[in-house]
């Protein structure tokens, strides 16, 4: 499916959908798919299947790791109930 937007259902029976009114697509029972709008409102007023709560995806423009002043924090962070030790820049001596 192209740049349209999609809703995600979790099919509870077999059917099958024709997209544009040509591309048909056969669903299976026990699957949670992406659909068009329209798909999802017949197969759900049919019961076909039932509505899920979509998790989002990142965005692709966000980092996926930690930034790098924030990489050195979250290393060196000492167990809980640990002091934290003085940090230097020289070698010990």
């Amino acid at each position: 499916m192209s740049e349209e937007k999609t809703i995600t259902i979790e099919v509870t029976k077999d059917f099958k959908f024709a997209h544009r009114g040509c591309d048909v697509v056969a669903y299976q029972a026990g699957t949670t798919v992406e659909v068009t709008p329209r798909c999802a409102e017949i197969a759900l007023t049919e019961k076909w299947a039932k509505a899920t709560k979509a998790k989002k995806a990142a965005p692709e423009n966000k980092a996926i790791l930690a930034a790098p002043e924030n990489k050195a924090a979250t290393e060196e962070a000492p167990p809980a109930g640990q002091p934290v030790a003085d940090q230097s820049d020289t070698p010990n001596e």
